[in-house]
């Protein structure tokens, strides 16, 4: 049977400042290693926003190399529109139509992508 702490024998000022002090200890650690969790997961995240910007910059770049193989003529603000998209079903739906169009006003005409709720 364990003793409640007001009956332990060697309960005293000395006894519970290192009490106290243990406490504290654990305080600190558990705030240590929620920090460290919190920083892993920042990282983490961090590291899936790179991938996923990665690779709609691919997207982009593919839909501009492939209107360029074909000589199709890009403005400014075509271009500016194409490397500003961050929707990937958008770009995949221009990486499509890159391959026929004959224009940039075909590659933006049309339906927009299906949107998921």
């Amino acid at each position: 049977m364990f003793m409640s702490s007001d009956t332990w024998p060697v309960h005293g000022p000395w006894t519970q400042e290192h009490c106290d002090e243990g406490i504290e200890e654990g305080k600190r650690q558990r705030k240590e290693e929620a920090l460290s969790k919190v920083r892993a997961l920042a990282r983490l995240a961090g590291w899936a926003q790179g991938r996923i910007e990665g690779w709609l910059q691919g997207w982009i770049e593919a839909v501009l190399v492939v209107l360029e193989a074909r000589g199709v003529r890009v403005s400014a603000v075509d271009r500016e529109r194409v490397t500003g998209c961050r929707d990937a079903d958008q770009l995949e739906v221009w990486l499509r139509r890159s391959v026929a169009v004959e224009s940039p006003q075909e590659l933006f005409a049309g339906p927009e992508p299906a949107r998921s709720a």
